[in-house]
């Protein structure tokens, strides 16, 4: 990913939380005319199809250094955000919420509509919501494979546990053009402090 600057992007049907852009509808009729099932499964399953880029809008959780980075071993990638990069546009980059047990649940006419499908893939259960994450929903085209990066690389944050040899090897691959920051284990609590990390 470093080296060609390109990122996988899974179908959200294969991520680990199996109720990824779940949905519900209130009624199974539209203007009193039955919806057929098999068109109804259809239309769930092409939704789950489509691809999603997980990001986060914080660095220092140390669950989350624990399950995406092999235990403090590996590292973070912080990437800019603007309005000149696929980060900065709002109908492909948005934040998950937290806010409601229950999945989203919609009139049938609303279904197709891009407030309703924003709100699908965007929703998660408020177990979720340590992660603060993002999306970057990608249509289906381009989904199960690699695309470019979204947006430049700035930062990259080293965990606590990574090998030297590897640090030193990302940083020359990556060289001045990006920032270093290293995760540093706190002696007097249960977190982790960012610190800018020269080589």
């Amino acid at each position: 990913m470093l080296i060609n600057k390109k990122i996988w992007c899974p179908r959200a049907k294969t991520l680990n939380d199996p109720f990824e852009f779940h949905f519900h509808l209130r009624d199974k009729t539209i203007a009193g005319i039955q919806i057929n099932q098999a068109s109804l499964e259809e239309a769930s399953k092409s939704i789950k199809e489509l691809g999603v880029i997980c990001l986060s809008e914080i660095n220092n959780d140390i669950l989350m250094w624990s399950h995406y980075s092999n235990g403090h071993t590996g590292f973070c990638i912080e990437f800019e955000r603007s309005e000149n990069n696929d980060l900065g546009k709002w109908e492909f980059c948005l934040p998950v919420a937290y806010d409601s047990i229950n999945v989203p649940s919609f009139d049938p006419e609303r279904i197709t509509e891009r407030g309703a499908i924003a709100e699908i893939v965007s929703r998660k259960a408020p177990n979720w919501s340590y992660e603060k994450e993002w999306r970057l929903i990608i249509s289906h085209e381009f989904a199960n494979g690699f695309i470019f990066l979204p947006a430049k690389i700035t930062a990259i944050i080293f965990g606590c546990k990574m090998d030297y040899a590897k640090r030193h090897a990302i940083a020359n691959i990556l060289r001045g053009d990006v920032t270093y920051f290293e995760a540093i284990q706190m002696k007097d609590s249960f977190c982790l402090d960012i610190k800018p990390l020269v080589f």
